[in-house]
């Protein structure tokens, strides 16, 4: 079946929960200009956050990025 003749959806279940790791792994760390935690942070992210294939993503009026800067939680 050609790609151009279905409409991807976004891959979850509406009763999964999903948890996020940020800042998981040294180049990220610098990326984001933090020092490597010490512990791991987690993070959840709501279903309705998750965007399908092909479709345009909405950033919020009140933020200038997508991507807010992380934190040290050390």
């Amino acid at each position: 079946m050609p790609l151009s003749s279905v409409q991807l959806a976004v891959p979850t279940d509406v009763f999964s929960k999903i948890i996020c790791v940020g800042i998981n792994y040294r180049d990220h760390a610098g990326e984001t200009r933090n020092e490597e935690p010490k512990n791991p942070i987690l993070f959840t992210r709501s279903l309705d956050s998750l965007v399908a294939a092909g479709k345009p993503v909405l950033r919020p009026r009140c933020s200038e990025t997508f991507d807010l800067k992380a934190r040290s939680l050390s």
